[in-house]
């Protein structure tokens, strides 16, 4: 949907984004020119793709007669409810394990400390070693030669 007039963020909301994002901590060295651009970019991308549902909806709403053929309609939307203060209430954890415990059981299971995976990971590294250093082509040609000799010679 087009979002030509819809308001993009001004010179003082992206001040303000800039400082919030680095609320509490120095900017990192290697952080990049544009990043902040970056992140501008998204939030107005967000709020166009917000802005074009709610005008489209509101849109088909009012004209559903118009713009839907007969007999079809739209399913009903499910009310959005919004937390106070954008606080969200969550569930109780059941499992009331302390965390290392849970951590040491995670690193136990985990995939990659396995004897099999870890004798694989390296054989593939040594593979893929060995192909960067052959040569992908013969290049070396010290005589012409027919073709069926050249793909010959290129095959091994």
């Amino acid at each position: 949907m087009p979002n030509i007039d819809l308001n993009e963020l001004d010179d003082s909301q992206r001040e303000r984004l800039e400082s919030s994002s680095l609320r509490g901590m120095k900017a990192p060295k290697d952080l990049s020119e544009n990043f902040f651009d970056n992140i501008a970019d998204e939030v107005n991308r967000d709020y166009a793709n917000a802005m074009n549902s709610l005008i489209f909806d509101k849109y088909i709403e009012g004209n559903s007669g118009e713009v839907l053929p007969e007999g079809l309609t739209l399913p009903p939307r499910n009310p959005e409810t919004t937390p106070h203060k954008r606080l969200i209430v969550l569930d109780q954890n059941k499992d009331s394990r302390p965390f290392d415990e849970k951590f040491r059981n995670f690193s136990v299971n985990f995939f990659l400390n396995k004897e099999e995976a870890i004798k694989a990971l390296e054989e593939i590294k040594a593979e893929n070693q060995n192909m960067l250093n052959s040569p992908l082509f013969h290049t070396k040609i010290s005589h012409p030669m027919r073709i069926d000799e050249f793909t010959s010679q290129q095959d091994s």
